[in-house]
């Protein structure tokens, strides 16, 4: 079973065929692009994921009318590879939330998604925890 009864997967995909035909993609899987908006790929440098008018800009998809919000946070070396110091540099819990904070105020609405390299280096799980604790708290205390 892959989900306790009323929870749900939803399944999503990219760097394929976009869905919107008939058969192109398994029932149920998803054109992420289709539902989700997102910010620059590509950056490359600590610098320039910083320079949050650079890395907080909606690059694909208006984030009114797609449902997620895709908030990458990593950079590529100068060589435009995944870099594990770069990463454990922006995995730290101050550069995480105060990224997440700039891209909020910057968009008008919270990431559901963080996309970063090499997770388990840096404060990303803790954050993660603390993050959705305070939306489910925030959530609850709107009943």
């Amino acid at each position: 079973m892959f989900a306790p009864r009323r929870q749900r997967l939803i399944v999503f995909h990219h760097n394929g065929p976009s869905c919107e035909t008939e058969g192109q993609c398994p029932y149920g899987m998803h054109y992420l692009f289709r539902f989700a908006s997102t910010t620059p790929f590509g950056l490359i440098g600590i610098g320039d994921v910083l320079d949050f008018k650079k890395s907080c800009s909606i690059t694909l998809g208006d984030p009114w009318y797609r449902p997620f919000l895709i908030s990458n946070h990593f950079a590529n070396s100068r060589i435009g590879l995944p870099n594990e110091d770069i990463a454990v540099a922006l995995n730290r819990r101050e550069v995480i939330e105060a990224r997440v904070a700039a891209c909020t105020e910057m968009i008008g609405r919270r990431p559901n998604f963080l996309a970063v390299d090499f997770w388990s280096r840096g404060d990303l799980p803790e954050v993660t925890q603390r993050h959705n604790q305070a939306v489910a708290a925030e959530k609850f205390s709107r009943r």
